[in-house]
């Protein structure tokens, strides 16, 4: 797409976001009293099978998981509020978490898993659209969204794997790499932050060695994205029976992965 074209489209949808997104909680709220859940499962069937509808494209991931009697969900989704780096001092797009439970009613919003700058919406647009792309509103919010719907899963990936490095005082940011349907995602991470997701290169743009690592990284998020592994780093989550043989069964599957950013692209993890 025409880079022009391009910074269009992304400027439009920044001044779009905020209005859409506080529409789309706004009807999370309502939609969550109207439900009136108790202990009946096929409420709780229901109740979760209308996230979709409530929150549309916005809705990047979703987990479910308790028991019967205490059954909890989990959603990815984003902030409403215009944000700035502090160090490219650019507007972003916020993350953020959800977690809801119903006996005892419980929810609660956890914010800043990755932030998204202008610079990569607009890279986004112009390396993985066309001029004759559809140009509506709706079409905008549904292809970007499509294209972070695996960065909830590798947020916490970097997370993870960063946490030492930064503990010991031995770097102050990290470089990130994260995959998208349509290609790989670049940014930092810094201490007691989150990533920072900086500009997108298409698949068609990737070196071998990044093909590579897009191709597994992808394969990888298939099968975890839907885990509970995006919404590990909440205390809630960790004490949950099970959540913690998740964690190691996606360490496991990305083991390759952290050998090939440590030796290829040089990251320090």
């Amino acid at each position: 797409m025409d880079p022009s074209l391009a910074k269009g489209l992304k400027n439009q949808l920044f001044r779009e976001f905020s209005d859409e997104i506080d529409v789309v909680i706004n009807q999370w709220v309502k939609y969550c009293k109207e439900s009136k859940l108790d202990s009946s499962r096929k409420k709780w069937e229901k109740f979760c099978e209308g996230m979709d509808g409530v929150f549309g494209p916005f809705l990047l991931a979703k987990y479910r998981g308790g028991s019967r009697r205490k059954p909890y969900i989990c959603m990815a989704t984003f902030e409403s509020d215009k944000r700035k780096y502090n160090s490219w001092n650019e507007n972003c797009i916020f993350s953020k978490l959800l977690y809801f439970t119903n006996n005892p009613v419980w929810v609660e919003s956890v914010p800043k898993a990755f932030s998204v700058s202008e610079h990569a919406i607009q890279r986004i647009f112009e390396r993985s659209l066309t001029d004759d792309s559809p140009r509506e509103k709706n079409f905008r919010k549904v292809h970007f969204a499509y294209e972070l719907r695996f960065a909830p899963l590798w947020a916490t990936y970097w997370v993870y794997m960063t946490n030492p490095k930064f503990e010991s005082g031995s770097v102050e940011s990290i470089e990130i790499v994260l995959p998208s349907p349509s290609g790989l995602l670049f940014g930092e991470i810094h201490k007691d932050s989150y990533c920072e997701i900086r500009t997108f290169l298409s698949a068609s743009q990737l070196s071998t060695n990044q093909s590579t690592l897009y191709e597994k990284m992808v394969f990888i998020s298939h099968k975890f994205s839907d885990s509970v592994i995006p919404f590990l780093f909440h205390k809630f989550i960790t004490d949950q029976s099970g959540s913690i043989d998740e964690l190691i069964d996606f360490m496991m599957a990305t083991e390759e992965i952290t050998e090939i950013l440590r030796t290829e692209f040089q990251i320090k993890i």
